[in-house]
């Protein structure tokens, strides 16, 4: 009886098994702190959630884990968002106060709704161009919905390096 094979009607995307065990990578090579270590009150007090920073030596952002891009933001090319498997939301922000610089010395290689995988080339960035204007070029991975995982572990600091080294594990 062929009538009970039917199409699945379309479903929202599943919220994602929050038991699901995970590993998340640098996205970036380079020195890693906690997010409480970052100079902006908006990071170090975990107001985006919590997480961790690089100090990169490595100017390409690649993505951390399997996800989709759930938001890019298409001006200024300085942050990028990934929902992963587990339905943890990452939201890497490349420097503090690069909103400024309005796209100037960044590169984006995906688009919202871009199913990615780990090591899949995300941003490029351009230090010289940071810093000339004055600005910190630091990564933060922050977990916007950190607190519904309460199993979230973060690497200690230390020198990582780009799609390798575990940073944040769940």
């Amino acid at each position: 009886d062929m009538s009970a094979i039917q199409e699945a009607p379309a479903q929202a995307a599943p919220a994602g098994d929050k038991s699901l065990a995970m590993s998340v990578k640098a996205c970036v090579s380079g020195k890693l702190v906690d997010m409480t270590e970052v100079p902006d009150e908006m990071f170090s007090k975990k107001m985006m959630g919590d997480g961790v920073a690089i100090e990169p030596t490595t100017d390409t952002v690649v993505a951390p884990a399997d996800g989709e891009v759930t938001m890019v933001m298409a001006d200024s090319n300085h942050a990028v968002g990934l929902r992963f498997d587990n339905g943890a939301e990452l939201l890497i922000h490349i420097g503090l106060d690069t909103v400024n610089l309005q796209g100037k010395g960044f590169t984006c290689f995906v688009k919202q709704g871009d199913k990615v995988k780990a090591g899949d080339k995300l941003i490029q960035f351009d230090q010289k161009v940071i810093k000339d204007a004055g600005y910190n070029d630091i990564v933060m991975m922050a977990i916007t919905n950190s607190a519904e995982y309460p199993q979230l572990k973060k690497a200690a600091d230390g020198t990582v390096t780009s799609a390798s080294s575990d940073v944040i594990t769940f």
